[in-house]
């Protein structure tokens, strides 16, 4: 496959990635200057099934995002890649209006189905509401209107009945929508099995219709592609229900987790209290003292909390951070919050990150490429993505899989 996604941001681009590593693909992501190519050997990437771009666009102007994902979607086109998704927010953050006008302008797609319904974390969209939660908290947030506001194409809006019809009445009914005029068309999913007919139909309509949405929508096109069906990869971590298995991970001379969080979201805050009660952990705000409270820190063998508080002076705090980290041995990073991902991504010297696998849903792991920390093992979470156990399960995820590659090689 010579294919790729376009997302807003770093840890959006990577839950979505990762679906697709989930059905075997290999898949990279990169956040290169949109002047250069995306091509796997234009930005030193491991060969790669799939490219996923991050235009780092979610907070910009409508304008300024418009210009990044115009120049990124032309340089996929330069390459030869064919864009098959736009990743947006599944709590519609950004200019999501902008960035499908200006992908609609170059062709070939002739709609935008969006959908940004995640099932798994909660989030659906029922008569063109988003709701969160399992008990279906309504946000007074109206997909169709926010799209008019932003978008200047005809907007129009599906319903969950339509949906549930099958594959070909959505088909029909997409086709009619494209007669009429319409360019965006906002489709409601409450389950995943709503999400799986939507895969079906924008991958039998493509590329004339382009599928907009979160890793809820990935996932089943994803399926679509591979033409299988995977287990999702938390069954994985099974291994955390055993106390033992705890235990022994928190045992002082295991590596320990660097953890950078900038995300002031209420889901991060209450998992990092729970990463501090059931473990090790040392808190650090980012700032000059920052490198030597550091590496005092992981000498102790004390997993770290790095919390990003304020922009002030943070690209020379990280920079100093990033180069004393480099000096220690460490079983990987997590990184919460998109904009902080992109901060110590970028402030590393790294390229990319190569996607090896879900940890939990949502939250992906890879390896950094190019940098200072070239080779590390990293987690991204979106600031408002998991339990309130998700960084602990993260943490000690990274801990086992560190012992268990030091065991295969004694001699690294």
């Amino acid at each position: 496959m010579d294919v790729a996604i376009l997302a807003d941001d770093l840890t959006g681009a990577c839950d979505t990635g990762i679906q697709f590593v989930e059905d075997g693909f290999r898949v990279c992501v990169t956040w290169p200057d949109n002047q250069i190519l995306a091509r796997s050997s234009d930005i030193g990437m491991p060969e790669n099934d799939l490219l996923v771009w991050t235009t780092t666009s979610r907070s910009c102007s409508a304008e300024s995002a418009e210009l990044k994902v115009g120049r990124a979607n032309l340089a996929l086109q330069q390459s030869g890649r064919r864009l098959i998704y736009k990743k947006m927010d599944s709590t519609l953050r950004g200019n999501v209006g902008a960035e499908i006008d200006v992908i609609l302008a170059t062709g070939p797609h002739q709609l935008a189905l969006v959908c940004p319904a995640f099932p798994r974390l909660g989030r659906r969209l029922v008569i063109g509401e988003l709701l969160l939660g399992e008990a279906d908290q309504g946000t007074g947030t109206c997909l169709p209107t926010l799209l008019r506001e932003q978008s200047s194409h005809a907007v129009d809006r599906v319903d969950v009945a339509q949906v549930r019809r099958g594959r070909e009445s959505l088909s029909n009914r997409l086709h009619q929508l494209v007669a009429q005029g319409t360019r965006v068309c906002c489709v409601d999913a409450e389950t995943d099995a709503d999400l799986a007919i939507l895969g079906e139909t924008v991958s039998a309509l493509s590329p004339d219709v382009l599928p907009v949405g979160s890793a809820g929508l990935a996932r089943q096109l994803s399926r679509q592609l591979a033409k299988s069906v995977v287990q999702a990869s938390d069954q994985t971590l099974a291994w955390l229900n055993d106390s033992a298995t705890k235990d022994k991970l928190k045992d002082s001379a295991a590596a320990p987790i660097v953890c950078f969080a900038g995300s002031q979201n209420p889901v991060t805050v209450a998992q990092l209290s729970q990463l501090t009660e059931e473990l090790d952990v040392k808190s650090i705000q980012l700032d000059r003292q920052t490198p030597g409270e550091l590496m005092m820190a992981l000498d102790r063998g004390q997993h770290v909390v790095i919390r990003i508080l304020s922009e002030a002076g943070v690209q020379l705090f990280l920079e100093d951070t990033l180069v004393a980290l480099a000096q220690k041995t460490i079983a990987g990073l997590v990184l919460t919050g998109g904009h902080t991902a992109q901060l110590v991504c970028g402030a590393a010297g790294a390229r990319g990150i190569e996607l090896r696998s879900q940890v939990l849903p949502g939250l992906a792991e890879g390896r950094l490429i190019g940098g200072q920390l070239q080779g590390r093992s990293v987690v991204t979470k979106a600031g408002g993505f998991g339990d309130v156990d998700a960084l602990l399960k993260v943490c000690l995820h990274l801990v086992q899989q560190h012992q268990l590659q030091t065991i295969a090689s004694p001699g690294s």
